[in-house]
């Protein structure tokens, strides 16, 4: 019996003590607050990357209209022009990369389709490329397979992914050659 009241003086203590309650508050909200973190990192990587899609698509396609389209420009050529610039994300873009140009004759002929994007798991689709002649409208549009930064995250929950877990990052730009 006499242990037992021994050990209720040490049980007070303990129950007042406030020792490690900052860490017990850290182990629950830190690991929240660096998940936001690291997440915004996250979106803020595939915004970049689809930005730099955007201008070099841009980019790509002013070369394209200045050298007087008619063919000028091969498909790999423009493929090149894309990757080039995408900066620190060009290492595996062209494996990754897909370009495609249609002619627009009439509002008719823009494709009712989506853009036909690289899978890893599938093999390599086909798609139409024609930088058109001179005075000819074009529509060129870009797919780059991407993978977020930080996949262990799940930042991009909402977004829709492809077959093989990355994003599908588009980029359009349309173009009239000149005469």
């Amino acid at each position: 019996m006499a242990a037992r009241f021994a050990l209720l003086p040490t049980a007070r203590r303990f129950a007042r003590g406030r020792d490690g309650v900052a860490a017990i508050e850290f182990g629950m909200v830190g690991p929240l607050f660096l998940a936001l973190v690291l997440g915004t990192f996250d979106v803020g990587g595939l915004m970049l990357q689809s930005m730099l899609l955007d201008r070099s698509v841009d980019k790509a396609v002013r070369t394209v209209r200045v050298q007087g389209g008619v063919s000028a420009v091969v498909q790999d050529q423009f493929k090149d022009a894309v990757c080039g610039g995408m900066l620190l994300f060009s290492t595996g873009c062209a494996a990754r990369l897909t370009v495609e140009m249609t002619v627009i004759k009439a509002a008719s002929s823009f494709p009712s389709t989506g853009v036909t994007c690289v899978s890893r798991t599938a093999p390599k689709p086909t798609v139409t490329y024609n930088s058109g002649a001179r005075s000819e409208m074009v529509l060129a549009r870009a797919c780059l397979n991407v993978d977020p930064l930080m996949p262990f995250l799940g930042t991009g929950l909402g977004l829709p992914r492809n077959a093989s877990g990355g994003f599908d990052v588009v980029a359009t730009s349309g173009f009239m050659n000149e005469p």
